[in-house]
């Protein structure tokens, strides 16, 4: 009986040691993201105000790519993100977050160098995640994606009664150039609605699809901007 006791009492030593462990890394992990408020508006033409690259020479000490451990630990599950997609030429950025009562929702930007789209090479996707407080994946949704041929528009807002947070995104697409130089482009800007409910699930609500006009060109980070002058 004596003999028992101290196996139980040794394995509930060992279990609060892995508990703590674990926590002191969810800590360390999420706290690189920025802690935003609500409401917010967020705009692919501005990706590096929310996940920022930087390099040696302007943040010689920050490194803004979250290291594989990390990625493995509170990242990856068997739905959207695989383990098995980590590779020298998929890089995970930490970005923003908001915290929520019981939940954590953080934004993380996957970027894939060698990823293509119709119109060039390098494909950004946008992923939202939702932790509880221990750092355990509620649920995780991909809401936007950035390249030469999408971007996206957004808003997060304070939910209803029946969610604790909401986000309308626009998402768009270009389809074909409207002239020679490729600065007025065609294509579809679908509307969708993500609402996080209360168990921290994340729903997603298909609104509607319209077509656009757009203008493209190069904003002050060097990167395309695509800007919606026409919609039907």
């Amino acid at each position: 009986m004596k003999g028992k006791f101290i196996f139980l009492f040794l394995l509930s030593l060992i279990s609060t040691f892995v508990f703590a462990e674990s926590n002191d890394s969810f800590d360390d992990y999420i706290n690189h993201f920025k802690e935003m408020t609500i409401p917010m508006e967020i705009n692919s033409d501005s990706i590096p105000v929310y996940f920022p690259r930087g390099d040696e020479k302007t943040y010689p000490q920050t490194n803004f790519n979250i290291p594989n451990h990390y990625v493995e630990e509170f990242i990856c599950n068997d739905t959207i993100i695989n383990c098995q997609d980590i590779n020298k030429e998929v890089f995970y950025t930490y970005g923003f977050k908001f915290t929520l009562n019981s939940y954590i929702v953080a934004v993380v930007s996957i970027d894939c160098s060698n990823c293509y789209s119709e119109f060039g090479i390098g494909v950004d996707d946008c992923l939202m995640i939702v932790y509880n407080k221990n750092g355990e994946i509620i649920s995780q949704k991909i809401i936007g994606k950035y390249s030469f041929q999408h971007f996206w528009q957004g808003k997060f807002e304070s939910g209803d009664d029946s969610y604790i947070l909401s986000l309308e995104m626009k998402n768009g697409k270009i389809l074909k150039l409207k002239d020679k130089m490729g600065k007025y482009l065609e294509g579809d800007l679908k509307y969708i609605q993500f609402n996080i409910n209360s168990s921290g699930k994340i729903e997603e609500k298909n609104i509607k699809t319209k077509k656009c006009i757009v203008e493209s060109g190069l904003n002050k980070y060097r990167m395309s901007y695509y800007k919606i002058l026409e919609e039907w």
